[in-house]
């Protein structure tokens, strides 16, 4: 009976799946940008610009994304591939725009690479949905995103010229894993999120306790870093896990709850406007944002000149016009320390639209989700409102690498065909009995 039960679990052992699981793995690793950057980059500053800086993070980067292409295509060549690829059709039009804005960039080379990098991120959403299903590739995430917050503490307690910051205004602040401190803000604040969801659908007393810890401990990597936005991002995103949770299958009280952050967000909005002194100095900031107000207000004057169509994806920081900005805040500007004034200035109207689009569409679809919805129909709202509240003060709607804006393609390919059962992409009757059971065991929505 023993060796009858290793011939089965033999016979369940797919090499083709582990290696899929395996690259995309890698993949996810890299886009977070842990670990490797600091190790890379010169003393671990945090100036270093991933896309340009570390060319042998983008060629391992670029052999991923080619094993990637191997992988979809060998799965998918004898299989229906049109309804996935309809079900992407957002992140794909995105990526073309991104693609055709080289025509018209500043610096058509940079953003031919760059749109070629996006693409990929659109490529690897499409076979996570397709290949994994929404369920695994959220653990996925949520995994890798808690070996980061626990090497982080490792990091910045051991080897503290690594996880904290030693020189510069940010002295003494943990960045554990990451080059910069906004960045450990950031991830830990969709972290935090995901850790809560998991918290709720654990099944053991063990498990719940351990995700409880998880999304303190990320609370506590936000505070050590002192992200203003990574603790308003992160109290959003965990608030959601739990009201979303609550009102599930009840859309009438899904609509009050995004109408309750909407009101949230206008008197903030007027609270800036009346009184900007007190409200920054709730967060421990000055009314210029560190500086930023003085950013957004060139930034919008750059984005005005080419308001349709923008200066090109991913192109106008290393351009003149880029430089000109730095040279006038006497500092090296990277991005728009927002992400929709980033997406107008690289996209214009446009972008904006495809962009609104590829975040709202989704968040719609979750927050209306009946009680036949996916367990895990939470992550969805939580990915949203993360994303929502750090592209306030940093760059991560516009990509191409970074784990947000590869989730809400997640989201969207997702979304759109309702999961994709993975056996709706099976050819033959029996992919279609086995789509035909799922639906009626959980409803459209499983993955």
């Amino acid at each position: 009976m023993a060796s009858g039960a290793a011939t089965a679990l033999k016979l369940r052992f797919r090499p083709r799946a582990a290696l899929g699981q395996a690259v995309v793995f890698a993949y996810v690793f890299l886009l977070s940008g842990a670990v490797l950057p600091p190790l890379l980059a010169s003393g671990g500053a945090g100036t270093v610009d991933l896309d340009a800086g570390l060319p042998g993070l983008q060629v391992a980067m670029a052999a991923l994304l080619a094993a990637v292409g191997v992988l979809f295509c060998l799965r998918f060549w004898r299989r229906p591939v049109v309804p996935l690829l309809k079900a992407a059709w957002l992140p794909i039009a995105f990526a073309v725009l991104a693609a055709a804005s080289s025509l018209w960039s500043v610096n058509q080379e940079l953003t031919a690479r760059r749109s070629l990098a996006l693409a990929g991120a659109v490529l690897v959403a499409a076979y996570l949905v397709g290949a994994l299903g929404y369920k695994r590739t959220v653990k996925l995430v949520t995994v890798l995103l808690a070996a980061a917050a626990l090497l982080s503490v490792v990091v910045a307690v051991v080897v503290p010229d690594l996880g904290v910051h030693q020189v510069g205004a940010h002295v003494g602040r943990w960045k554990g894993v990451y080059l910069h401190k906004n960045l450990l803000g950031r991830e830990m604040a969709l972290a935090g999120g995901l850790f809560a969801v998991a918290a709720i659908h654990a099944r053991r007393a063990g498990g719940r306790l351990f995700w409880v810890m998880m999304t303190v401990l990320a609370v506590a990597l936000i505070v050590q870093a002192q992200s203003a936005t990574g603790l308003v991002a992160v109290a959003g995103a965990v608030g959601t896990a739990l009201v979303v949770r609550m009102v599930r299958g009840r859309p009438a009280l899904a609509a009050a709850f995004v109408a309750l952050v909407l009101v949230g967000v206008t008197v903030a909005g007027m609270l800036v406007s009346l009184a900007p002194d007190r409200l920054f100095a709730l967060v421990g900031r000055d009314v210029s944002v560190t500086g930023r107000t003085t950013l957004w207000s060139l930034v919008l004057g750059k984005a005005e000149e080419q308001p349709v169509l923008g200066h090109g994806y991913r192109a106008f920081w290393a351009s003149p016009g880029g430089e000109a900005i730095s040279q006038t805040l006497a500092w090296r500007v990277g991005h728009a320390h927002n992400s929709w004034l980033d997406v107008g200035l690289d996209l214009g109207v446009v972008g904006l639209l495809l962009v609104a689009a590829l975040v709202f569409l989704p968040l719609r679809r979750w927050l209306m989700a009946g009680r036949s919805a996916s367990r895990y129909h939470e992550v969805g709202v939580v990915v949203a409102v993360a994303a929502l509240l750090v592209s306030m003060s940093d760059s991560v709607l516009l990509g191409p690498n970074n784990v947000f804006l590869l989730l809400l393609f997640v989201q969207c390919v997702a979304g759109a065909q309702a999961y994709l059962p993975v056996g709706a992409l099976r050819s033959g009757a029996a992919g279609a009995a086995m789509a035909a059971r799922t639906a009626g065991r959980e409803g459209p929505a499983r993955s």
